[in-house]
């Protein structure tokens, strides 16, 4: 007597998923592209490994290299520093140029602007694994309104979606703050708007993702008075966007670590994200903030002699040791405990800068794909002949 074998696709569709789940992604990919179906499937965000995205398969870290004739590059690294540059890979199909301005990544997936064309704003999403992207138009939501504005792109848990960000202030108020904020699985655009306690003049960088919450670093206006008086310090605040609760907040930086150089970034510490700030100088102090959300709780991480050139801080491997870049074109490891630095790209001649892009994850998610790709699978007939078809649409 023959038991009757259902295929994966008669399965209902919690079970596909539960199935897809125990396989290891590269093999899910081996097979993703036979058919519509289970391309959505495999690539639906029912697939995510919340607890592993950002731990898993981080042998290989995603760095961008810029030369001097402008050309941009992506590597693999390993997180083993003493052969960070040693073992690099280079990272083929990449969907970006040197035109293009990396605003963050989350989960596997990183986002690019090219904000540097203005008649044709786009945002990028990237899937290193599966060497895909999707192109997204920038909907000028808030066009009625003029200011400074700043991209930002994390990952709402209470809706599991990754979202883009972008903030703005108002030149008329200084205190009236919005956000046009684009969900990528829905493929659609909304504006939030809020206040600020304090007038701000400008946006210092792109938004950091830490705790489920953007966070940029913005200059406060200073009143008349205050601009008479020299000695006054120029006060900053964090302000900080919730992606579930679509609030804006602020968090005040502590005036000890106030510098016109600073920066904000975001450091894995011991498994653990954290805030950071550095000063991209020729001294550049590395402060974290121990307990977020605590404005007293910035500790001092390091001071890095960066000699003559100024200092970026890019990542901080396994072992604790931080990886900079230096304006002078060193890639330097630089060690806490002893203060000891180790020179990582011997022939530097031809690179101008380099960038932390995250880790390297294996993750088939690519939300939003159904409004934009072009699908091509494979099917069989009963003469087991395989055919080619397509969708419409545009992924790159």
């Amino acid at each position: 007597m023959t038991k009757d074998v259902k295929q994966l696709g008669e399965l209902p569709k919690d079970v596909q998923v539960n199935i897809l789940t125990r396989l290891p992604a590269k093999s899910v990919k081996r097979f993703m592209y036979t058919c519509k179906s289970m391309f959505s499937l495999s690539t639906t965000l029912d697939l995510m490994d919340l607890t592993n995205t950002q731990s898993r398969n981080t042998e290989y870290h995603i760095y961008s290299r810029c030369s001097n004739d402008g050309e941009q590059s992506f590597i693999l690294c390993k997180d083993d520093t003493s052969s960070l540059i040693r073992d690099e890979k280079a990272i083929n199909n990449v969907p970006v140029t040197a035109t293009h301005y990396f605003v963050g990544s989350c989960h596997g997936l990183a986002c690019f602007a090219n904000i540097f064309n203005l008649e044709d704003l786009t945002l990028v999403v990237w899937n290193p694994f599966l060497g895909k992207s999707l192109s997204i138009p920038i909907t000028p939501l808030a066009s009625n309104t003029r200011g400074c504005s700043a991209l930002g792109f994390g990952f709402d848990l209470s809706c599991i979606d990754f979202k883009v960000v972008r903030i703005g202030i108002h030149n008329n108020t200084n205190t009236r703050i919005w956000a046009d904020v684009y969900a990528l699985d829905s493929a659609t655009w909304k504006t939030v708007r809020g206040s600020l306690s304090h007038p701000v003049s400008k946006i210092m960088d792109k938004g950091i993702f830490v705790n489920g919450v953007l966070h940029w670093i913005l200059e406060r206006k200073q009143q008349q008075q205050q601009q008479q008086q020299q000695q006054q310090q120029q006060q900053y605040v964090l302000v900080t966007y919730n992606l579930s609760k679509e609030v804006f907040g602020e968090i005040d930086v502590a005036e000890y670590i106030v510098d016109k150089s600073m920066n904000l970034t975001k450091l894995v510490i011991r498994g653990e994200e954290k805030l950071a700030i550095y000063h991209n100088d020729h001294i550049c102090n590395v402060w974290v903030m121990e307990e977020y959300g605590v404005i007293d709780s910035w500790k001092k991480l390091c001071s890095v002699d960066c000699k003559e050139a100024y200092g970026k801080v890019l990542n901080v491997a396994a072992s604790g040791k931080i990886v900079l870049s230096k304006s002078d074109g060193e890639l330097i490891l630089f060690d806490p405990t002893n203060e000891k630095t180790t020179l990582l790209n011997k022939n530097k001649t031809m690179t101008l800068d380099y960038d932390y892009i995250g880790p390297y994850v294996e993750t088939l998610v690519l939300p939003g794909y159904q409004h934009h790709q072009t699908f091509s699978y494979s099917s069989s007939n009963s003469m087991n002949k395989r055919k080619r078809q397509k969708c419409s649409g545009s992924i790159f």
